[in-house]
């Protein structure tokens, strides 16, 4: 029996370009009169890593300033849509002296004389999520001077959308948070029924469009027996049988359907809603879909379909092969389906060719540094036996999947343990994985050309992972230099993924005074650091601490590293009730939470006596339950600031 295992595509973090807000800071000083300088500033703050590791009154004072200049200087143009454009009351971006401003420069800009039609519909549009009174007395007040615009019925259909959503602030990543008490609320109710009734196009499109982008959680809301994306499709098949001729609307159809298709658990519907978004796609989108069509094809059983689309893909890589990322997608999922095809029907060898052809890539695609290739062929094949091909497969994917976080290795045991499909169940790495434990061997060279291992961190080291695209990191390498002085540490910049040159000339930009190293991607892989920054510190040759990301508090990242707990928790005994094993522990004082490693007895004993593979649970309580039959032994142990305590003996439970 087939077994049909869907890709997710997740897009990975945006990485902002190096220390990238002083270098526009300075670019937009030297040529004030480009807002798309502005306009990039603003879209690196709405990146919640890269504003907790700034100063907040200079989040806040840059954001103002920009915002304000924008409005002053190009009213009139388009991207007034998102978040990170709006200074708003409350949240995590809040100035309400800003936002007092702001809102007065708009109303002064709507409502003065001879102001453009495009100027009034975007002081609506900024004004949606917090004065929409005043947004709606904007448009009413030009309605009815410019009956039937374009501009000004799409924001009237944001507005609403806006008023429906519940919409009240901004939250991360430049998206708008939503009050469920705005939702239930007469202006929400409203706000949808002149939606729905309304014969405009653009009043529809307007409305698809803000519920379909920028919204927060937007799958966690419903509105009676629709959900966003429903609404947004409704309200889009509308517009486009008002205005079949426009294509616009077309294009943002095919865009919700989309999100729809990635949303179906039903493999024919998936399959339906790719066909028509590719269909309604502009033509110079559509080889974007083939991928995701093939997958679903394949996953429906339209296997000739599958095979037919794959191949196609394979060709446009050959077609976009300047976009050489693009293009690596196409290859990799492509090649990842043919091959899935070919194995349903008997053809290993062509399986097997495969999968080893999708990685053969002239570039990287975004999603697999962070999230790895498809992994689907591989399962497939893994079930089929082909054990070795799949090992293969996955130590070559190393050259791409450069922070697998220890997935690869954790797979690849698995697979010569004698498991299967089940090697690549849901592996989440966690930190305290590593804390408290070696620190992994090195050796590395700094700028000067001395090496660095790990036996010559004769002091207590903290070791700050980053490189040049990354726009937090001169700053934290900064924060952690001041702090590590002061406790008299070592600090050590490891860049990854730079050449010398590179690194060199932004040590020398940003007055970085500690050792930099470089050429560290596999020093990284084994620290797991695939987060930047990333901070391991490293005491008697021994993993102290591990902060993921930026850290609002550097001293207590190289201070912290103690014992977890002054005790290792009491196991009590276990009991077995409604066919589940029932787990319980005296808790530990200071743990904050705890983690049960556990496994069962087969036919050649402990599995971990002869691979190490043990389950694992993570809890907050001090009690769990386990769903197996046989014999099971299991042991706890206190987790406190990312740090294990030692764990209790093996408890073996007979059933």
């Amino acid at each position: 029996m087939r077994i049909i295992a869907a890709f997710l595509s997740i897009a990975g973090l945006a990485a902002a370009q190096p220390s990238q807000l002083d270098l526009l800071e300075k670019e937009a000083a030297a040529h004030p009169e480009v807002p798309g300088t502005r306009n990039r500033i603003l879209n690196v703050l709405s990146d919640p890593n890269v504003a907790a590791a700034l100063p907040y009154d200079r989040v806040i004072e840059t954001r103002r300033r920009n915002i304000l200049w924008l409005i002053e200087h190009h009213p009139d143009a388009p991207g007034w849509l998102p978040g990170d454009h709006l200074i708003p009351l409350r949240g995590a971006f809040a100035d309400p002296e800003g936002y007092a401003e702001s809102a007065d420069l708009w109303n002064r800009a709507a409502w003065r004389q001879a102001a453009r039609v495009d100027t009034i519909a975007n002081a609506a549009i900024y004004l949606k999520a917090t004065d929409r009174m005043a947004a709606r007395n904007i448009l009413d007040f030009a309605l009815a001077k410019y009956p039937r615009n374009a501009a000004l019925e799409r924001a009237l259909g944001i507005v609403d959308a806006a008023a429906l959503a519940g919409l009240d602030g901004v939250g991360e990543r430049g998206q708008f948070t939503t009050s469920a008490s705005l939702r239930d609320s007469p202006e929400a109710a409203a706000a949808r029924q002149e939606i729905e009734a309304s014969r405009s196009a653009f009043v529809l499109t307007g409305a698809a469009q803000m519920l379909n982008g920028g919204i927060q959680n937007p799958f966690q809301l419903n509105f009676g027996d629709d959900d966003v994306l429903s609404l947004a499709e409704r309200w889009l098949r509308r517009a486009v049988e008002i205005e079949p001729l426009k294509a616009e609307f077309k294009t943002q159809l095919s865009a919700v359907l989309r999100n729809e298709a990635n949303r179906a658990e039903d493999p024919h519907e998936r399959l339906r809603l790719f066909s028509e978004a590719m269909t309604l796609a502009p033509d110079g989108a559509k080889p974007s879909f083939l991928p995701d069509l093939a997958q679903a094809e394949f996953e429906a059983g339209e296997d000739d379909d599958a095979r037919r689309d794959a191949g196609r893909a394979l060709d446009a890589a050959e077609a976009v092969k300047a976009n050489v990322n693009f293009s690596a997608q196409l290859i990799h999922r492509g090649n990842t389906i043919l091959g899935r095809v070919a194995l349903a029907h008997g053809d290993v060898a062509q399986a097997r060719a495969r999968l080893a052809a999708s990685l053969k890539l002239p570039g990287i695609p975004g999603e697999f540094r962070s999230n790895g290739p498809d992994l689907g062929l591989a399962e497939d094949l893994a079930d089929a036996g082909e054990r070795d091909a799949v090992i293969d497969f996955l130590e070559n994917s190393r050259q791409f999947w450069l922070y697998d976080r220890g997935r690869i290795d954790h797979y690849i045991k698995s697979l010569k343990a004698g498991r299967k499909r089940d090697a690549f169940a849901f592996y989440q790495p966690s930190v305290f994985e590593i804390v408290n434990r070696p620190a992994p061997d090195f050796s590395v060279r700094d700028l000067d050309g001395r090496e660095w291992t790990r036996a010559s961190l004769d002091k207590r080291t903290a070791l700050i992972f980053w490189n040049t695209r990354c726009a937090a990191c001169a700053d934290q390498i900064a924060q952690f230099s001041n702090e590590a002085r002061a406790l008299d540490m070592r600090l050590v910049a490891i860049d990854i993924g730079d050449d010398p040159a590179a690194v060199r000339a932004f040590a020398a930009a940003h007055r970085i005074a500690v050792p930099v190293l470089y050429g560290a991607d596999s020093m990284a892989r084994t620290y797991r650091a695939d987060t930047l920054p990333s901070v391991v510190v490293i005491d008697a040759g021994r993993i102290a601490n591990y902060q993921m990301g930026p850290a609002p508090n550097p001293r207590q990242v190289l201070e912290s590293g103690e014992p977890v707990a002054e005790s290792t928790p009491v196991a009590l005994a276990a009991s077995v009730a409604e066919g589940k094993i029932k787990l319980a522990w005296r808790p530990s004082a200071r743990a904050e939470s705890y983690v049960v490693e556990w496994e069962a007895r087969d036919g050649q004993g402990w599995p971990s006596d002869r691979d190490g593979y043990l389950r694992v649970i993570a809890t907050r309580d001090t009690r769990t339950e386990l769903d197996s039959a046989g014999t099971v032994r299991w042991r706890v142990s206190a987790v406190r600031s990312g740090a294990k305590s030692e764990p209790t003996d093996w408890q073996v439970i007979h059933q």
